[in-house]
C-alpha cells in the first residue's frame, strides 16, 4: 500500500498571489505602503498652510439687502432696544441691559405704618426708598428660549389612570378585581 503524500508545508514569504494584497501587521492591521521598516520616504511633507490652501472656499449664499428706512414701526423698535442695552462689560459674555426702574420714575407707595403692637424689625428695611447708590445700574436677562426648547404647544394627556384593563382579544382575559 502507498500512502497518500501530505502537502507541503506553507512557506513562511509571500506567495505571488498575495503579493498584491496591502501588507499587515501581526494584528492584522493594514501597513502602509512603503512602511514595512526599510528606509524613508524621501517624499517632502507638506506644511499644514499649503494643505488649507488646496481646500476648496465655500462662499458665503447671497442674502437680499434690504432698505429697512421704510419701515418705521422696526426703526423705532430698534431705538427703544438699543436705549435700554447699556454699556459692554469686560466680565460678561453678553450686553448688558440697563435697570428700568430709573427710566420709569417707579415710586413707592405710602404707608400708614400699621399698628405698633405688629411691627418687625425687618420692617424698617422697606421704610424708604432705595438711595441711587443702592439701585442696580444694568442687569443680564434671559429670555424664554430654554423652556420654549422642550415644551410642546398643547400639553399632553398625562392623566392617572384608574379603571382596570380592558382586554380587546377576549373577555376572559380581562383581569379580576
Amino acid at each position: 500500500l502507498k500512502r497518500a503524500s501530505r502537502p507541503p508545508p506553507p512557506r513562511r514569504g509571500r506567495s505571488p498571489a498575495k503579493a498584491a494584497e496591502p501588507s499587515r501587521d501581526r494584528h492584522g492591521r493594514r501597513r502602509a505602503a512603503g512602511s514595512g521598516g526599510g528606509a524613508a520616504s524621501s517624499a517632502p511633507v507638506p506644511s499644514i498652510s499649503e494643505i488649507l490652501a488646496e481646500r476648496p472656499r465655500v462662499r458665503r449664499p447671497a442674502t437680499a439687502q434690504v432698505d429697512t428706512s421704510r419701515f418705521t414701526v422696526l426703526r423705532e423698535h430698534e431705538e427703544r432696544q438699543a436705549a435700554l442695552r447699556a454699556d459692554r462689560q469686560a466680565y460678561a459674555e453678553r450686553l448688558p441691559s440697563r435697570f428700568p426702574a430709573r427710566e420709569t420714575g417707579m415710586t413707592y407707595p405710602s404707608r400708614n405704618g400699621g399698628h405698633p403692637l405688629y411691627r418687625t424689625s425687618n420692617m424698617s428695611y422697606g421704610e424708604e426708598p432705595p438711595a441711587p447708590h443702592q439701585m442696580q445700574d444694568f442687569w443680564f436677562p434671559r429670555d424664554d428660549g430654554f423652556a420654549r426648547s422642550f415644551t410642546d404647544s398643547r400639553p399632553r394627556d398625562t392623566g392617572f389612570s384608574t379603571a382596570p384593563s380592558r382586554s380587546k382579544v377576549h373577555t376572559a382575559l380581562e383581569p379580576t378585581v
